[in-house]
């Protein structure tokens, strides 16, 4: 209500600025006598007044007339208009005493001028139907699930504002729809790769534990390997679970971080001391080193620690025998980064951006060999930017590939 009555008033400004800009132009033109100045003046505000009344209540009404064709509307609005405006013209001609010939005149220019405004307004009208039609062409495509619908944009008008508006509506919607696809697909994918992860070592677990059961290994040395492999199955399981419930921690955002000073080159000596003999058995050569004078992280030594271990065993798992790689430390500008480069073959290129997904298979030469769950390097992910830091992987010269992992430098302010 008060959004029509701002509006009436905005339009009572515009007549009263038009009733004196002619009385400016007749006073100019004509040199009237005052009487007839404020006869004419007064005539004008009459009409003006009564026209817009009416037109703003003939739109008023309008919807409660039920006129579905927005061309017979303002069709209506127009002839009413015109009506009205010819209804004027009558009553000041007699109040000025105008002969019959000039009003003659007047009411043929008003039936003239009311036959060219029609087409007009029809035209008017076809434009704003037609770009309110292509607005709920696409309004209906997108509640009937087409979410790539687009309505055509034309000009600059209001219309085309909102034209634009609901295009960047209908690009968000269809982007958050196919990210939704997407995260479903990998849920699905997961629960996959996990149930596949748990039965292989649980059919390992039964089968030797109804072995054992049925008599079927009696022999000491027979039976001491089947409880070997049944430890070693149970650890599996229990590393996966442990995983599993790490990177739920870290998509959750809960994961505990115990920072404090750490130095990096004595996480490269740990390294290569406790995945030395590994490499050795895989015919791999692992080496190392670490920028003298390498500044201190603040970091979870254990976290990051992990996180160098399961580069490297990525590494050592996907490189050949008498393949090489190398474990480097060394400082940028704001960090010290940290680097795992193997001869692994290389990576292709539509695999890069989705190694760190968890349990993802891309390239089969970069399958799971049985060492992994293949949540090493999503676990290393999460726990570095956890940190601050970033994580990356790219192809190296060496025909492999070179991980990175970025963390802040100790400054004198931390």
């Amino acid at each position: 209500m008060s959004s029509n009555l701002t509006r009436i008033a905005a339009h009572l400004a515009l007549l009263a600025a038009a009733v004196g800009l002619a009385l400016l132009v007749t006073q100019l033109a004509l040199h009237p006598p005052v009487s007839d100045l404020v006869l004419f003046a007064a005539l004008m505000a009459a009409s003006g007044l009564a026209a817009t009344l009416f037109g703003h209540l003939a739109i008023w009404l309008s919807p409660g007339l039920k006129i579905a064709s927005l061309h017979i509307r303002i069709g209506v609005v127009t002839a009413l208009g015109s009506i009205l405006a010819l209804a004027c013209i009558l009553i000041v001609a007699q109040l000025m005493f105008i002969s019959r010939h000039d009003l003659s005149i007047l009411v043929a220019l008003l039936i003239f001028s009311l036959a060219v405004a029609l087409p007009l307004a029809f035209v008017t009208a076809e434009s704003l139907a037609n770009s309110i039609t292509h607005l709920s062409q696409g309004a209906s495509a997108m509640a009937a699930g087409d979410l790539s619908a687009r309505v055509p944009v034309h000009g600059s008008n209001e219309f085309a504002r909102l034209a634009v508006t609901f295009n960047q509506m209908a690009e968000r919607l269809e982007t958050a729809s196919r990210r939704q696809a997407e995260v479903e697909q990998a849920r699905r994918s997961l629960v996959a790769a996990v149930s596949h992860d748990l039965r292989t070592p649980l059919a390992s677990l039964r089968a030797a534990a109804e072995a054992l059961s049925d008599g079927v290994v009696t022999e000491p040395t027979t039976v001491a390997r089947y409880l070997s492999s049944i430890q070693a199955e149970a650890e599996r399981l229990a590393s996966l679970i442990d995983d599993l419930f790490e990177l739920s921690q870290i998509d959750a955002g809960n994961l505990r971080l115990t920072i404090e000073p750490t130095h990096i080159a004595d996480m490269i000596t740990d390294t290569l001391e406790s995945m030395g003999h590994q490499a050795r058995r895989k015919g791999v050569q692992l080496s190392g080193r670490a920028q003298p004078d390498l500044p201190t992280v603040l970091a979870d030594p254990h976290k990051i620690q992990r996180v160098i271990l399961n580069l490297v065993q990525n590494a050592i798992r996907h490189t050949p025998a008498d393949g090489s790689i190398a474990l480097e430390a060394r400082e940028l500008e704001e960090a010290v980064a940290v680097s795992v480069t193997d001869t692994c073959g290389g990576i292709k290129p539509r695999d890069i951006d989705r190694l760190f997904e968890p349990f993802y298979r891309g390239d089969p030469a970069r399958h799971r060999d049985g060492g992994g769950a293949g949540l090493g390097l999503s676990i290393a992910k999460g726990i570095v930017e956890a940190h601050g830091g970033r994580i990356w992987v790219e192809n190296a010269p060496t025909k492999g590939c070179r991980f990175f992992f970025t963390l802040p430098k100790l400054t004198s302010t931390d």
